[in-house]
């Protein structure tokens, strides 16, 4: 995914209360979970975003706290696990792992 995309997300999101941010990526990861769960090929339940996209935003959403308001029911290192599970890699989702450092 471009690094454009990223930054197009980033500046959306930073218009957003942070509360409406983390909901966002609450939301984004239950559409995660389903597509997962229902092994979908359809990315329709993604909010409309391909999973590169929808990846890319999580990712944006995930970045935009400072680090310490960074959820602890997800990390950056979870994000990746959903990425490579939704792109037909083998992983084990577990959000009780510490936080990785943030890069983008």
């Amino acid at each position: 995914m471009s690094s454009c995309f990223y930054e197009k997300a980033a500046k959306l999101i930073s218009k957003q209360s942070e509360e409406f941010n983390y909901q966002m990526l609450n939301i984004m990861k239950s559409d995660c979970d389903y597509y997962l769960a229902s092994n979908s090929e359809c990315e329709i339940c993604l909010c409309g975003f391909t999973v590169s996209e929808h990846i890319t935003f999580m990712k944006a959403l995930y970045n935009s706290f400072p680090d310490d308001k960074k959820p602890e029911w997800i990390s950056l290192e979870d994000i990746n696990n959903y990425e490579d599970a939704m792109t037909n890699d083998e992983v084990n989702i577990d959000s009780n792992k510490d936080e990785p450092d943030i890069c983008e």
